[in-house]
């Protein structure tokens, strides 16, 4: 086996993964921070048909309707928010008017987003944030900032993604819904490892993954675990990645979103590749492509073209490797999708200079070098980001601290019990 690349998450990591013969590279990506986090604190299935939509006329409970509706189709049925969001934007008229529109604005830009309309669901729901901030709506004003920043994540502005994901922790603090007040940390963690700042992302994603274990949010937990599954396999760690990988698998099964099982075939994918079981693993990458083509999510199809690229490229098919990563190109490039655009030809670029092709090296790096003026650097972020990465590390240490604090009283705690029962020995003596 050569180079292998796996995409699991929407953030790039190098990782070096031992086998039997030399290390192979890994690169995951895994595709479960975009579009997750309203399944965070909406996980029932909607009760509400579009049915009852269309006859509802109290443009309240036809807004609330639309929102139950929202958060079902996000995860069953992706393309039923188009329909959605055309019902609430244009059959809508008189008094309290805004709060539906609202709604459809925000179904339509998260629509438009896993489209590959990035600019345009931008648009819609940066309309639909001024008017839940307007209307005092921090629980809906929150999750849009989150869909915010998973809109700006895929596309390459990190800067602004991280800024989105805190004004959501802030907003969802003062809202009803406490699960707010972390939600976005793994999409707000991804982002810090996107910009370099490992650390600081690792030890949010850790935040998070405890908070939705404990809160029993099952798509969360599969999502926490496929990511730190990533981070240990990055370390070379390969026990534990596998660990948090089927505890990845496990979580998913509890689910009944099909995007998560296909995260799960994907997940199953590695750990094949990773015990050179190479039928199960081109198995289970080729039944996460086809799951992810019926469910017609286009970032999810991207990140499944670059797996099998990547899959043929660690078996050195190179000319299969070149076929799909030309697939996930063409794909992002219309998409608007520059992160997932700009890894795919990073790989064809590595395979055209082992091929020695310049004219094709020259192509491709001068399409890089313009899709990176797109893309965030860390030395471009402001004093915000930066002071949320210095307060995460100095909790961290405080906690440290903590636990040091800790292990010294539990030690001198146990020898002043061995000092009082040596005593109590020596006055029971005759």
């Amino acid at each position: 086996m050569c180079n292998f690349i796996a995409k699991v998450i929407n953030v790039v990591y190098p990782c070096k993964v031992p086998n039997k013969t030399e290390v192979v590279k890994l690169f995951h990506k895994i595709s479960i921070v975009v579009f997750i986090f309203f399944g965070l604190t909406h996980s029932a299935i909607s009760q509400n048909t579009y049915a009852a939509l269309l006859k509802e006329r109290d443009n309240t409970k036809k807004a609330e309707i639309g929102l139950d509706l929202f958060y079902h189709f996000r995860k069953n049925d992706f393309d039923s928010l188009k329909f959605l969001a055309v019902n609430l934007l244009l059959d809508i008229s008189g008094d309290n008017s805004e709060f539906p529109r609202a709604v459809g604005e925000m179904a339509l830009g998260a629509y438009y987003v896993q489209k590959g309309k990035i600019k345009e669901g931008i648009v819609n729901l940066t309309k639909a944030k001024e008017h839940f901030e307007t209307s005092g709506n921090l629980t809906q004003t929150s999750e849009v900032l989150m869909e915010l920043g998973n809109s700006h994540f895929v596309s390459g502005n990190y800067e602004q993604a991280i800024k989105s994901y805190l004004k959501s922790m802030k907003i969802g603090a003062r809202s009803p819904d406490k699960t707010l007040v972390y939600a976005a940390k793994i999409g707000l963690g991804q982002a810090y490892c996107a910009i370099g700042d490992t650390s600081v992302g690792v030890f949010t994603i850790l935040q998070y993954k405890d908070e939705v274990v404990n809160a029993k949010k099952y798509e969360s937990a599969a999502n926490a675990y496929a990511t730190l599954g990533m981070i240990e396999m990055d370390r070379g760690n390969m026990e534990l990645s596998q660990e948090y990988y089927q505890k990845s698998i496990g979580f998913s099964k509890k689910t009944s979103s099909k995007l998560m099982i296909a995260n799960a075939y994907t997940n199953q994918a590695i750990l094949y590749y990773n015990m050179e079981k190479m039928d199960s693993s081109l198995l289970y990458f080729e039944k996460a492509l086809r799951l992810r083509e019926r469910l017609n999510r286009t970032n999810n199809i991207i990140e499944s073209y670059f797996n099998l690229a990547s899959f043929y490229q660690g078996t050195e098919d190179v000319d299969n490797a070149l076929y799909y990563y030309g697939l996930s190109v063409d794909l992002a490039k219309k998409g608007g999708f520059h992160v997932d655009e700009i890894d795919a030809l990073m790989e064809m670029k590595t395979i055209f200079e082992n091929r020695g092709n310049l004219k094709e090296i020259y192509r491709i790096q001068e399409r890089i070098d313009y899709l990176n003026k797109f893309v965030s650097d860390k030395k471009t972020m402001d004093d915000e980001i930066l002071d949320y990465a210095a307060e995460l590390m100095n909790e961290q240490e405080d906690i440290k601290e903590e636990q040091k604090e800790k292990s010294n009283s539990f030690v001198w705690l146990l020898l002043g019990g061995i000092v009082v029962l040596l005593i109590f020995g020596i006055l029971r003596k005759p």
